[in-house]
C-alpha cells in the first residue's frame, strides 16, 4: 500500500516559527510560544526530526522559566548531547537568520498545524487500510469499521475541546 510519496509539510514554516519562538523577545502578553501552545503544537507537529528536537528543547526550556533565545537553546541542546544532531549551532543560528519578522508567525504556525493534521489522516487511513487486507487478524468488519471510527474521532479531541468540523 506504500507508494513512497512524501507526506505533508513544510519545513520553510517549521523553520519560521522555530526562528518566531527565538526572535520574540518582547514583553508582550501572548509570545509565539504561547501561541504555539495554544493551538495544540507538540513535537511531533513538526515533520523536520531536527525542527522535532529543538521545539521539544524549547518547551522544556519553557517550562523551567529560562530564557529562550538562541544562546540558551544552544546551551541546553549542548548540555543533553543533541546539538550536532540538530546541525549544530549554525543551524540554530539560521532559524533566527532567515526568518525576518515574528508578524507571520500564527500564519505559520497555522500552517505546520494543518500539515500534521493531514499526517495524521493519512497514518490512521493506512492503519485501517492494512487492517482491511489482513481479514486473518481481523477477521469482523464491523470491528474494523468502529476501530477506524474511534480513530479518527480522537483526531478531532484536544483536552476538552474539539476541533470545529467543516461545513
Amino acid at each position: 500500500m506504500n507508494d513512497m510519496k512524501t507526506p505533508p509539510n513544510n519545513v520553510e514554516a517549521e523553520r519560521a516559527v522555530l526562528g518566531s519562538i527565538l526572535l520574540d523577545t518582547t514583553g508582550r502578553d501572548e509570545r509565539v510560544m504561547d501561541v504555539c501552545q495554544s493551538a495544540g503544537i507538540v513535537p511531533e507537529t513538526f515533520y523536520d526530526p531536527r525542527n522535532r528536537a529543538i521545539y521539544a528543547e524549547m518547551q522544556r526550556i519553557a517550562r523551567a522559566s529560562l530564557p529562550l533565545d538562541a544562546i540558551s537553546l544552544t546551551e541546553e541542546l549542548a548540555a543533553n548531547g543533541r546539538l550536532e544532531a540538530v546541525g549544530g549551532a549554525a543551524y540554530v543560528q539560521s532559524l533566527i537568520d532567515q526568518t525576518p519578522t515574528t508578524a507571520h508567525a500564527e500564519y505559520y504556525i497555522n500552517l505546520i498545524s494543518a500539515k500534521h493534521l493531514r499526517r495524521t489522516l493519512i497514518d490512521r487511513a493506512t492503519k485501517t487500510i492494512e487492517k482491511c487486507y489482513d481479514e486473518g487478524e481481523y477477521p469482523d468488519a464491523q470491528a474494523v469499521l468502529g476501530d477506524a471510527e474511534k480513530s479518527f474521532l480522537e483526531i478531532g479531541v484536544r483536552g476538552d475541546a474539539t476541533m470545529p468540523w467543516a461545513a
